[in-house]
Parts: C-alpha cells; sequence; structure tokens
C-alpha cells in the first residue's frame, strides 16, 4: 500500500510540475492591468475623437470629475498638440459625427494616425479610451482601435466588446497595457492612474 502512496505521490507531483512548466513557458507579456502601477501622463491634456462619436463629452466629464486641466477638441488636428504633455483619444465610430466634422471616414482615420504618430515622435503619452463598449463595437471604430493601439501607450475599454479578443492580442503583441471594465463610471480609477 505505502508503495501505491508512493508512487501516486509521484505522479502527483511530476503532474504539477508539467503543468507548471507548460504555463511559465507561455508566459509573454500580460497586458490586463487595473489600473496603471506608475503615472505615465501629466498634464494639461488634449481630449480628442477617433471616429467622432458622442462619447467625447462622457470623456471629457470623467476628466473634469478628476479635477485634471483638460481641453476637449474633437476635431484636433497633429499641429494642434504642442502645448499638450498628454493625448487622451476617445474611440467611437458616429456616421452623423464625421459627416458633421466634414471629414469621410478615410480622412478621420488619417487625423487620427497623425496626431498619435506626431505625438510618438515628441514623446507624449497616448491614451486610448473605448467608453462605448459593445455600443461602439462596429467594424469602423475597430478598425480605428487596430490603427493607433500599436502607437499608444495605454487602452482603457469595456469588458463587453465583441472584438474584445482582437484588443487583447494586439495589446500583448504590441506590449500595450490594457485595462478593461464593466461600466463607463469604473473607467475613473484607471483614468486617474495615468496622472497620479
Amino acid at each position: 500500500m505505502k508503495k501505491f502512496i508512493g508512487i501516486f505521490v509521484l505522479s502527483l507531483l511530476a503532474v504539477l510540475f508539467g503543468i507548471y512548466q507548460s504555463a511559465s513557458g507561455l508566459k509573454e507579456y500580460t497586458p490586463m492591468w487595473p489600473n496603471l502601477p506608475a503615472p505615465i501622463g501629466s498634464e494639461p491634456i488634449l481630449i480628442t475623437s477617433a471616429g467622432q462619436g458622442a462619447e467625447g463629452a462622457v470623456t471629457h466629464l470623467m476628466v473634469k470629475r478628476l479635477n485634471l486641466n483638460a481641453n476637449y477638441r474633437p476635431r484636433a488636428l497633429a499641429t494642434d498638440i504642442y502645448d499638450y504633455e498628454t493625448i487622451l483619444i476617445y474611440i467611437g465610430y458616429s456616421k452623423n459625427g464625421v459627416k458633421n466634422a466634414f471629414r469621410n471616414f478615410k480622412e478621420e482615420k488619417e487625423r487620427i494616425k497623425r496626431i498619435v504618430t506626431f505625438a510618438n515622435h515628441q514623446e507624449i503619452p497616448v491614451i486610448l479610451i473605448h467608453p462605448g463598449g459593445s455600443m461602439r463595437d462596429d467594424s469602423r471604430t475597430i478598425e480605428l482601435i487596430k490603427e493607433v493601439l500599436p502607437l499608444s501607450d495605454y487602452f482603457i475599454g469595456k469588458r463587453k466588446m465583441d472584438h474584445g479578443k482582437d484588443v487583447l492580442e494586439m495589446s500583448i503583441q504590441h506590449k500595450i497595457p490594457i485595462t478593461l471594465v464593466k461600466e463607463t463610471r469604473d473607467m475613473l480609477t484607471p483614468l486617474n492612474s495615468v496622472f497620479r
């Protein structure tokens, strides 16, 4: 009987060791954070849009609630970011919003790409926020995320996104920290962690 217990214990240890080895072999960069461990941004902040969705007003209210010095300019251009220390881009495509900005989708995508590229050259942190969640989980919004996520420094979004897995995989590939929350109001803590 003792012989079987010894064999069982050794087998169990071998299985556990194998599981540990395979798990540690899979460890890549894990971008999921409840919030950033240290601030990466500073004030003043430029809040702008990628897709001209109405969530910009919500994003601006969140920043105001955190008592941060920010300007809300949904139609900002790359030439407008000289006076800012952090760029906060809310992502959400709105056909009517883009039309009212007197642009088409291609022009909007090029505008936001220029802003992010210029910010990277100036070493200005770029924070992406996707407060719309599944309400703004259309192909155009995802296209905008795919365009700018690789060049950003942090992504805050909602857990309920149809393309959440794609966003997470991109974050892993480009080593971008990401926080996914349940509700829009839950974005305050990770957003605050960017600055404090």
